[in-house]
């Protein structure tokens, strides 16, 4: 589980990242981000149209959760991770694969 001090909460910060945000796709996935405060913060949206089902959703989320919280990543960022129509298809190997090439992408690695 992320700390709360590298979450995303506010409707305020989250619109901020989607308006000024740069975008990277891969696959299932989009990648959001902009530089922020001092640490790095991460918001997770996945819409009813990936699966109208509460469980399916918060599992995709879940699993995103997981896979940032063990990756090692620059500091300075608002990041807002959406999953699109098909990702909960994916196992948590696939979805670890297209996070790092997103990260990659987006030069998040140190």
């Amino acid at each position: 589980m992320l700390p709360k001090n590298s979450r995303l909460k506010k409707t305020k910060e989250i619109r901020n990242v989607l308006r000024n945000g740069r975008s990277f796709k891969e696959r299932f996935l989009i990648l959001k981000t902009v530089k922020g405060g001092p640490e790095s913060r991460f918001g997770f949206v996945v819409p009813l149209k990936v699966s109208k089902k509460a469980v399916v959703r918060n599992r995709i989320k879940r699993r995103l959760r997981a896979i940032v919280a063990q990756e090692q990543l620059r500091k300075g960022r608002d990041n807002l991770l959406m999953a699109l129509p098909g990702a909960e298809k994916e196992t948590f190997s696939d979805l670890k694969q297209s996070l790092e090439k997103l990260f990659k992408k987006a030069g998040l690695y140190d």
